[in-house]
């Protein structure tokens, strides 16, 4: 949806575990349909770039099953949590 100027102000997405807004009006979430955590913008930049997964379900390293939530550290490292594979993995973002 746009909004009166022209700026987009929603992406439809679906299946969405988890969000987070960042101070840069960026949104980061994790999506059990595609296995992965993707970026949008929320001026319409970077709309739905896959960061981490979205090679389909399973426990390779590339592969989440039911990515439910994630965070950063100071470090710039990110954190996934994945639920169906009983683990945590850590990707560094450098």
């Amino acid at each position: 949806n746009n909004d009166w100027n022209g700026t987009r102000t929603t992406v439809d997405v679906t299946n969405v575990q988890d969000a987070l807004l960042a101070q840069d009006g960026v949104v980061a979430i994790t999506q059990d349909n595609g296995c992965s955590l993707s970026w949008f913008d929320l001026n319409g930049e970077r709309t739905g770039e896959i960061l981490v997964g979205g090679n389909g379900r399973g426990n390779r390293p590339n592969q989440f099953y039911i990515p439910v939530g994630f965070s950063f550290d100071k470090q710039n490292n990110l954190y996934v949590v994945d639920n169906n594979n009983n683990r945590v993995h850590r990707f560094s973002l450098e």
